[in-house]
Order: C-alpha cells, then sequence, then structure tokens
C-alpha cells in the first residue's frame, strides 16, 4: 500500500508542479501532498520526493509552507530530514530581518542601542521570529546545522530556542546563564544615560533567567 500511495503521489506531483505551474497551484499540490504522506506516514515520500521535486520546479517556499503546520501540529516525527530542516532555517532569514526592522520603527529605537525586544516578551512585534522558534522547539535539534542556528537565534534574540539547543545537544547548563546576563547587562549600560529608560525589557530578561535557573534547580525541563 505505501509503495503505491507512494507512485500515485509522484504522479500527482508531476503533473502538477511544472515549468507552467503557478505559485497559488503548487501551494495547493504541496498541501494535498504533505497531508497525505502525514495520514500515511510516507516520511521517504514527504522528504525525499516531494521535496527534491519542488527544488528542480523553484517551488520550495511553497513546499516549506505546506510542511510547516504539519510540524507545529506535531503530525510528523521529530526527526524531520537535514536537508529540509537547513531549507526551512534559510527561508526564515530575511522574513527575520525584515520583521526586525519593522519592529525597530514600531517600538521607535534609535538604532544606536543594542536592540534587545525579543520574540518571547513581544510576541505582537515578532510572529514570524516567535514561529521558527516554535518550529524549532518541534524538531530533533541534534539534526540541525549547530553553528548556522545559534548565529541565528543570537542574531534575532530567540533566547529561549538557544537555551534549548545548549541544554539538549551541547548539554551545556552553564552558557544560557551567561548569555542572559550578558544580555541585561549589555542593556542596561547601552541605556543608562537615557533619560527615562524603561527598565521593561531588562526585568523581562531577568524572569527568563530566573525561570531557567528554577527549571535546572528543580530538574524540569525548560522551557
Amino acid at each position: 500500500l505505501a509503495v503505491q500511495a507512494t507512485q500515485l503521489l509522484q504522479a500527482y506531483m508531476a503533473t502538477g508542479i511544472t515549468d507552467m505551474t503557478t505559485k497559488d497551484q503548487a501551494r495547493r499540490v504541496c498541501e494535498i501532498v504533505a497531508e497525505a504522506c502525514c495520514e500515511l506516514h510516507l516520511w521517504d515520500c514527504l522528504y525525499k520526493s516531494a521535496f527534491d521535486h519542488c527544488k528542480t520546479y523553484d517551488q520550495m517556499q511553497e513546499y516549506l509552507d505546506a510542511l510547516e503546520p504539519h510540524i507545529l501540529l506535531r503530525h510528523v516525527p521529530s526527526g524531520v530530514d537535514s536537508e529540509v530542516l537547513s531549507c526551512l532555517m534559510e527561508s526564515y532569514v530575511e522574513k527575520l530581518r525584515v520583521e526586525e526592522a519593522t519592529a525597530r520603527q514600531t517600538l521607535h529605537d534609535d538604532g544606536d542601542s543594542p536592540f534587545v525586544a525579543d520574540c518571547d516578551e513581544f510576541p505582537q512585534h515578532f510572529p514570524t521570529a516567535r514561529r521558527l522558534q516554535q518550529l524549532i522547539l518541534c524538531v530533533d535539534i541534534s539534526k540541525l546545522n549547530l553553528d548556522t542556528t545559534m548565529r541565528l537565534l543570537t542574531q534575532f534574540r530567540l533566547w529561549t530556542a538557544l537555551i534549548v539547543v545548549h541544554v539538549r545537544v551541547l548539554r551545556d547548563f552553564v552558557e544560557p546563564v551567561d548569555i542572559l546576563i550578558g544580555e541585561c547587562l549589555s542593556s542596561v549600560r547601552a541605556r543608562a544615560r537615557e533619560a527615562g529608560h524603561d527598565v521593561t525589557v531588562e526585568r523581562l530578561l531577568a524572569r527568563k533567567l530566573f525561570f531557567y535557573l528554577a527549571c535546572c534547580l528543580e530538574g524540569k525541563p525548560f522551557p
């Protein structure tokens, strides 16, 4: 049954996604294929056949958009293919940059001081970053390119995901403390001379730090 279903889906993709296919048509095909693969547990078809076909016809974003909801809803095993995860991470870079620029304008950041607002405490300003963080928490982190992932998480302040990488993959329980303390100090020093500076951000970072420490001391998982 699995073989026959895979062949049927491959034939559907071959006719549904071609050089003449529009983005909307490709998105619909990808949604149907992703749904079928998840229902029938056809992971090779989802991560190999569908992925390669969409990559060939430059419909990778449509493929990723169709796959993401199933990852978030945990319809797929956490061990998502490493190549798929790599493409997923790369697809967020430009979106995060745009979101960052918009958030700076909305929050009236002057661009001179370190930008410390993050997606945990200001989700309304960082829906894209928050979605990426949720995706990372739903997959097998060991399959990610750690160097690339940690740079991305640090650059866009996805602190919860960064802590999880340190704890679950690197088994490093000390570095997260250094990261959060350093971020608090950096923010305080950069803004100390600002008139009427609101310390809300530093308080929120400190709260995250104490929550992490409490989880460690009580032997509870983070987050």
